[in-house]
């Protein structure tokens, strides 16, 4: 750090200039990680996604004490529809469906048999046979 006259007497602190390779370093390194590429794919949810999109309203209002620091302050209140916890206007929290229920909801339903009656989880391919 060097100390600078400043224009009304007063004195600056200011950082002494880079020199040539470390600006050559800086620009290369900063080029390199603004060019750097992330592969990502957009598609559209089927109808059966969209179905089991949202947990649905199960969380108990203790759960919230277990929910991360970050929401210090602010008052979680319970989303109707999706499940969660609203922390704002356009924000909600835990509200997702995990992927090992999406999994469970899709694979397997109950289904009862027209002709025996029998009330079973069933995969699709199962109540056809």
């Amino acid at each position: 750090m060097q100390r600078w006259a400043g224009p009304a007497g007063g004195e600056e602190e200011t950082e002494a200039p880079l020199s040539t390779p470390e600006v050559c370093q800086l620009t290369h390194e900063l080029l390199g990680f603004l060019k750097t590429e992330a592969q990502y794919s957009l598609r559209r949810l089927t109808p059966l996604e969209q179905q089991h999109l949202y947990g649905g309203p199960q969380m108990a209002p203790k759960e919230a004490e277990e929910l991360p620091s970050f929401f210090q302050g602010v008052q979680l209140v319970p989303h109707e529809v999706k499940g969660g916890y609203r922390i704002g206007e356009f924000l909600t929290f835990n509200c997702l469906a995990g992927v090992g229920d999406l999994y469970s909801d899709c694979l397997r339903s109950f289904w009862t048999c027209p002709r025996c009656r029998l009330y079973m989880p069933f995969t699709p391919l199962e109540r056809v046979a």
